[in-house]
């Protein structure tokens, strides 16, 4: 069996859960901007629904599924992606940055005054603690266009305290129930 994996930096991961647990068969994680090839003759693709990928260019008898994109806020919730025009803003910390790192970049305020900004009445005021609800539901929409039990798989995560290392890499744990929840619902 040949199956492909297409979306974001997940696939990586979701592709490797998928090899040990189908370790006859030949995966490929497909990243975006990379060729659809491998695709074109998968026996089934996996594709996170908010990857443009245009599935009249999968030829049948492929099995299309989607596979739950992993985002959630509620661990991070200062860490965001901020862009100048088309061009996302580098940072130490690559393609993410910090809401108030850049906010008192933005705003000329010097280290010290941008370093008090990390403190609870800021936490408070800009919602951060209450980004759990909002997270889990955001997670549970995605669930239901992918045809997952989100509410199963937070339960099983929130059992192991934090289970994301930012807010669109989860866990290698939350990677390999996704691909295991993905690969039952195949049948």
């Amino acid at each position: 069996m040949k199956l492909s994996i297409v979306g974001n930096c997940q696939v990586e991961g979701l592709a490797a859960c998928t090899r040990a647990m189908l370790p006859q068969a030949e995966v490929h994680a497909i990243l975006g901007g990379m060729s659809l090839a491998p695709a074109y003759d998968s026996d089934i693709v996996l594709y996170h629904p908010d990857h443009p990928i245009d599935p009249a260019a999968i030829p049948a008898p492929a099995k299309l599924k989607p596979v739950l994109p992993f985002k959630y806020l509620a661990f991070h919730p200062d860490l965001i992606y901020a862009s100048c025009g088309d061009r996302l803003v580098r940072s130490p910390l690559a393609d993410y940055n910090s809401a108030l790192v850049l906010y008192g970049w933005m705003n000329r305020l010097s280290v010290g005054r941008t370093v008090r900004l990390f403190c609870d009445p800021v936490y408070d005021h800009l919602g951060y603690y209450d980004y759990t609800a909002a997270s889990q539901q955001s997670l549970a929409d995605a669930g239901a266009r992918c045809g997952v039990d989100v509410a199963r798989l937070l339960e099983q995560c929130s059992k192991r305290g934090c289970f994301a290392h930012s807010i669109n890499h989860p866990k290698l744990f939350v990677l390999s129930s996704i691909a295991a929840t993905t690969l039952e619902a195949l049948d």
